[in-house]
């Protein structure tokens, strides 16, 4: 009867102690119980809410947010990008070997003001991921606007979006709104 009683015990400990737990913990914790041989209860299920007795009102279409997605894949030419006065932009730039021209697409996109984008890299060489920012937005410190990890560079005076392209290696990708 004690024997039964401490088992219990520790059955409902470790229950109310793995709903506190996150997912991964759950499992793990689990797994060290049945290697353990002291799984001896089934795992508690994850608690559930019961439906508002109040059902809610759908959103009508008039009142659902307009989503205007960013696209930033108009390739506008190899080298710098540039303004329509031939001005370089603002930037922000991130040197990791685990960026690819696609996470530095992406990245572009969902940086709300960001005017364009470029990525070098090479076989060997880890990549390189620069964000571009007009001069209207970024100010005297592009920093406040670079994605996080990323170092800024402010001295540059390109405003909109880029144009052209300079002397460079990457090829240089503008934004825009679609609706």
């Amino acid at each position: 009867m004690n024997f039964t009683r401490s088992v219990l015990t520790l059955a409902v400990t470790t229950s109310s102690a793995a709903a506190q737990m996150g997912l991964f913990e759950r499992s793990l914790d689990s797994h060290i119980r049945t290697i353990c041989g002291i799984d001896i209860i089934s795992p508690t299920p994850p608690p559930t809410t019961s439906p508002s007795s109040v059902p809610s009102a759908a959103p009508s279409i008039s009142t659902a947010p307009t989503i205007l997605v960013k696209a930033c894949d108009n390739n506008i030419g190899q080298g710098q990008c540039l303004d329509s006065k031939g001005e370089p932009f603002d930037y922000c730039t991130l040197n990791l070997g685990e960026v690819t021209p696609e996470t530095c697409q992406s990245i572009a996109e969902a940086s709300e003001k960001s005017v364009g984008w470029q990525f070098v890299g090479f076989k060997f060489i880890p990549g390189v991921c620069t964000i571009y920012f007009s001069e209207d937005d970024s100010g005297d410190d592009v920093r406040d606007l670079c994605p996080k990890n990323f170092a800024g560079f402010s001295i540059r005076k390109g405003t909109g979006f880029p144009v052209s392209t300079g002397d460079g290696l990457g090829a240089c990708f503008a934004c825009n709104k679609r609706d």
